[in-house]
């Protein structure tokens, strides 16, 4: 794959926040080979339910499991006042989603820049989430917008 542009977020710097790039790619043969489109979602509706779609670890309620099938987690979208209250500084509202379980089995080690998508259409990616994957611990995603 030909990379002809890479586009990192202007405020990416080393650190948690901001931890996005976009490639653009100079053959669209390759693109459509390799890659689907996707269309934005920017209708939030907050405790709605978001897929996110992965190959890291899910944690279950008392135990973790790996394997090298993709994997859909179920969670909430929830409103960003219970991330800033959980996670602190590091939760940008303007930025970030804020999601939760919904049942009893949550994103682990592994699901980093995962896709979050809400009926059909891209949300936003996980950008981290609490690293003993306790299940009463919000998962923070970054906002994509059109």
């Amino acid at each position: 794959v030909n990379v002809t542009n890479l586009m990192v977020h202007p405020g990416y710097s080393g650190a948690f926040k901001n931890d996005l790039a976009i490639l653009e790619v100079s053959d669209s043969k390759v693109f459509q080979e390799m890659f689907l489109p996707v269309r934005l979602n920017e209708d939030l509706g907050f405790n709605r339910v978001v897929q996110v779609y992965g190959w890291g670890d899910i944690a279950r309620e008392s135990s973790r499991n790996m394997t090298y099938a993709l994997k859909t987690v179920e969670m909430y979208l929830l409103p960003p006042a219970r991330c800033a209250r959980q996670v602190g500084n590091l939760f940008l509202p303007s930025q970030h989603l804020c999601l939760k379980p919904k049942g009893n089995e949550t994103i682990c080690l592994g699901f980093a820049g995962a896709p979050i998508v809400l009926e059909g259409a891209l949300l936003g990616v996980i950008e981290f989430g609490n690293p003993q994957c306790h299940l009463d611990s919000p998962v923070v995603g970054i906002r994509l917008r059109p």
